[in-house]
């Protein structure tokens, strides 16, 4: 065999390889579903009340019930398009604390017990997106089951006291 066959043929070999590992690749990630943004399980609607004023606000929220989407939250988000917030549900009221790392919008981070009743909220909570930044963390000083998060000031100021509460629409 001459020279150039043996190139050609190595050549053919080294395209083919290439082609078969790169397919490979692309059905490993459809096979595990590798997505940079999380699928959140569902979204709903959520009654926001004030049960001393008549305040009543209906809010189109995303649920994060899975431990992953409880992780991610709204990290890497620059608006938040076609919802008012993120309501993530935990299994039973224990102490949570928020960041913002990674997170690009200001937030209102509003704490709520097993029985739905407000109980703190970490108002404004500005962005931390820098690479080796130390992110403060935000939480209530009682356990919570509850935890919505909304663009910062979506809702007024004065309805954040003991009278406040939502409900599942």
């Amino acid at each position: 065999m001459n020279n150039k066959l043996i190139f050609k043929i190595i050549h053919l070999f080294l395209i083919i390889s290439i082609f078969v590992c790169l397919s490979v690749i692309y059905l490993i990630n459809e096979s595990v579903g590798f997505n940079s943004s999380t699928n959140y399980s569902s979204s709903t609607k959520i009654i926001i009340q004030h049960q001393n004023t008549n305040f009543i606000r209906i809010l189109n929220v995303e649920i994060a019930d899975e431990v992953h989407e409880r992780s991610q939250g709204l990290m890497f988000r620059r608006n938040l398009e076609n919802i008012d917030g993120m309501l993530f549900v935990f299994p039973y009221e224990a102490n949570q604390s928020f960041w913002m790392k990674n997170t690009y919008i200001p937030l209102d981070i509003i704490f709520f017990d097993a029985n739905k009743k407000f109980v703190h909220v970490a108002a404004n909570a500005q962005p931390c997106g820098e690479i080796d930044a130390v992110c403060p963390t935000y939480s209530a000083d009682v356990p919570v089951q509850y935890v919505l998060e909304t663009q910062a000031g979506f809702l007024p100021r004065e309805i954040f006291n003991q009278d406040l509460f939502f409900s599942f629409q």
